[in-house]
This record gives structure tokens, C-alpha cells and sequence, in this order.
């Protein structure tokens, strides 16, 4: 299965909390690799059109979101179903 790991990116500014997620993420890519999975990472920022040609060019089965906790989830739920169906 071809999984699609979005989180959201962070530059060298970032705080230490916003750059863990990228242990995480790479703890989650190295479990969905040893599950046999080809996953692949996104790093997701407010332009939308670049995140979503990424995952047009990956064309997942999957798309897994994985967030730091300072970030605002509220939109991030709702853009990743609609950009299959637009």
C-alpha cells in the first residue's frame, strides 16, 4: 500500500516542539516500512497547491495526518479528502 505521511513543516526557526514532529513522522515511516508499506513524506504548508501536486504525483492509498500540537488542525481534517474530490 502506498501511504502518504503529512505533517506539517518546519524551518530552522521552528520551536522544539514543532520540530519533534519529525521524529514522529519518521518513527510512523519506519513502522509502515516495516509493515511492507512504500510510504512517503509531505510536509504541508499553507500553500496547499504544492502539497496537493505532491500527493497527485504520489497517488497514495492512504493519506495519514501528523500534526505538532501547536499547530491548528481545525482545516487540515477536511483539505486532504477534498483535494481527491475537486
Amino acid at each position: 500500500m502506498r501511504v502518504a505521511v503529512v505533517h506539517n513543516a518546519v524551518t530552522d526557526d521552528s520551536a522544539p516542539d514543532e520540530r519533534d514532529v519529525l521524529v514522529q513522522t519518521e518513527s510512523v515511516l519506519d513502522a509502515l516500512g516495516h509493515l511492507a508499506h512504500e510510504a512517503f513524506t509531505v510536509p504541508c504548508s499553507l500553500d496547499l497547491d504544492r502539497v496537493k501536486d505532491r500527493l497527485e504525483q504520489i497517488r497514495p492509498d492512504i493519506v495519514l495526518t501528523w500534526w505538532s500540537h501547536s499547530v491548528d488542525k481545525g482545516v487540515w481534517p477536511t483539505f486532504f479528502p477534498r483535494c481527491w474530490t475537486q
